[in-house]
């Protein structure tokens, strides 16, 4: 498979690149993981894209 992305190096990227505190960018990650935890679970589609 080769590398992997994990949420830290998410959150990292957005401490890095947008400027949020490491707070911040770790719970907009959580937060964008629980969104999409929640729509599989109802049966709703997600596309990333």
């Amino acid at each position: 498979m080769g590398n992997t992305i994990t949420k830290a190096d998410l959150a990292n990227t957005l401490f890095d690149e947008l400027g949020l505190n490491k707070r911040e960018a770790k719970e907009f990650v959580e937060l964008f993981f629980e969104k999409i935890r929640q729509a599989l679970e109802t049966g709703e589609t997600v596309k990333l894209s």
